[in-house]
């Protein structure tokens, strides 16, 4: 197959011949969708946090005696039952990062560039 050469500014350098390899590669979507997801995932900072019980700050006493009172026993009021304590099982800092092996990027990139020639 042939293809136009252009330079830098846009004029016509003449014609090249492409190879026939690079057309006798098959289309494999799968391949170019992981490659997509792959870098959409790579974007994601993943840093979203919550305090847990420990990490809120006050609440180092018990708010009233254990017996006697006629409440219920408490130990802290950072604990997740009160109001302003802390977050059980919240989200915490993560990585959504991930890889694509040397095979599947070469693959992504025939299959890519195949119908764009």
């Amino acid at each position: 197959m042939k293809a136009l050469r252009y330079s830098s500014i846009g004029e016509k350098l003449g014609d090249f011949e492409l190879p026939s390899e690079l057309f006798s590669h098959k289309i494999n979507l799968n391949c170019i969708y992981e490659s997509i997801k792959s870098e959409n995932t790579n974007c994601r900072s993943g840093n979203r946090n919550t305090k847990t019980k420990s990490q809120v700050s006050g609440g180092g006493r018990k708010p009233w005696a254990q017996k006697g009172t006629g409440n219920a026993r408490q130990g802290s009021i950072r604990a997740p039952q009160w109001r302003g304590g802390g977050i059980v099982h919240g989200p915490k800092p993560s990585s959504f990062s991930s890889k694509l092996s040397k095979k599947e990027k070469s693959t992504d990139c025939d299959s890519a560039l195949i119908p764009l020639l």
